[in-house]
């Protein structure tokens, strides 16, 4: 009889509590919990878009940057002769005169050329570099450049070294330096992550220097 009435008590005490439902800590618990599982799952989440973002910035500009660099190649690969230029961003070059793909002109004989690295836009009054090649008469022949916002990075100051550059090591020998970036105003360094550098540096050697 003793025990049926004990029993009768417990099976009466957690009736009475699970009347009740939870306690105020036992929620608060609840919620931290999964305020915490969810700054985890936001995290990993933002991550991945992230490096998704990264993942093709990287294949943009260095597509861009493979194809402005094959162009430069391009350019020189006629070049019989090479000297620098006014500044390191500037180099000379000399080609035989032709008269079509195939023929030379003997009274040109040679035709002089200017590449240097310049501005050719400006994005919200912030200028975007690329690359201009001139002929004897200073008139733009040919464009290289890359798709706006995207950018050849120059020194931002005199003393600053030069990040992309165009130097003649001598007669027949150009070393070419480009590192590009988006250098569109405004760029935070959280969105830096998702816009990264892209440097090219190579020797470009004349073929048909004499």
């Amino acid at each position: 009889m003793a025990t049926n009435l004990a029993e009768d008590e417990l099976l009466k005490s957690g009736q009475d509590r699970n009347d009740r439902g939870m306690t105020m800590i036992e929620v608060l618990s609840a919620l931290v919990i999964l305020s915490m599982l969810a700054m985890v799952l936001y995290a990993f989440l933002f991550m991945g878009i992230s490096m998704h973002k990264r993942i093709l910035a990287e294949t943009q500009i260095r597509n861009q940057g493979d194809v402005v660099i094959s162009q430069v190649i391009s350019e020189l690969k006629d070049a019989i002769y090479v000297t620098q230029g006014a500044s390191d961003k500037e180099i000379t070059f000399v080609k035989w005169a032709k008269v079509n793909e195939s023929t030379y002109d003997p009274e040109t004989y040679v035709n002089t050329y200017k590449m240097r690295i310049e501005p050719f836009e400006l994005l919200d009054g912030h200028p975007l570099y690329g690359i201009g090649v001139y002929d004897g008469d200073n008139h733009l022949v040919r464009r290289f450049d890359m798709t706006s916002p995207l950018s050849l990075r120059v020194a931002a100051t005199a003393v600053e070294s030069p990040l992309s550059q165009l130097t003649a090591l001598n007669d027949r020998m150009v070393n070419v330096k480009l590192m590009y970036e988006n250098e569109k105003p405004g760029v935070t360094v959280a969105s830096k992550l998702e816009n990264p550098k892209y440097e090219i540096q190579t020797r470009i050697p004349l073929f048909r220097s004499q």
